[in-house]
């Protein structure tokens, strides 16, 4: 166990719109902010979802705001691709970065498969929402 306390920093739709810029699933939102809300507060281990406040494609300005022990990513993060901005904070407000967390993926939209003009959950891999990151504090 990572921490006390599990609270999920949930990017917003028009954050998804930019993170999958030049990808299959630009301009796409396959669940709105509202309903992944909704799912996430339905996963037990969750204490507390809160909107990410940073206006880029990081969580920088929403970490501060939080101020975590651990900084948990998912299996697609490495220190290699994590935003510098959120490394600069680790060191400058002492929290630590554990990376490769749950499912190992290379993207969490790699969960899903094209289906003409729609999607359908993959068999691959576990179950998996787009735009979900989870981050771990201590209480």
């Amino acid at each position: 166990m990572l921490g006390d306390l599990l609270v999920v920093i949930l990017n917003t739709d028009e954050q998804l719109l930019e993170k999958r810029k030049g990808t299959k699933l630009e301009g796409i939102i396959r669940y709105p902010f509202e309903d992944r809300v909704y799912i996430i507060n339905e996963f037990k281990p969750i204490d507390i979802v809160v909107p990410c406040l940073d206006e880029d494609t990081s969580v920088a300005e929403t970490l501060r705001a939080i101020a975590p022990h651990i900084f948990a990513k998912g299996g697609d993060r490495t220190l290699e691709n994590l935003p510098q901005k959120e490394k600069d904070l680790a060191k400058e407000c002492g929290y630590e970065i554990v990376c490769g967390v749950g499912h190992p993926k290379e993207h969490s939209s790699s969960w899903y498969d094209w289906e003409h003009d729609g999607m359908k959950l993959s068999s691959e891999g576990a179950v998996g929402y787009p735009g979900i990151e989870v981050r771990v504090l201590d209480k």
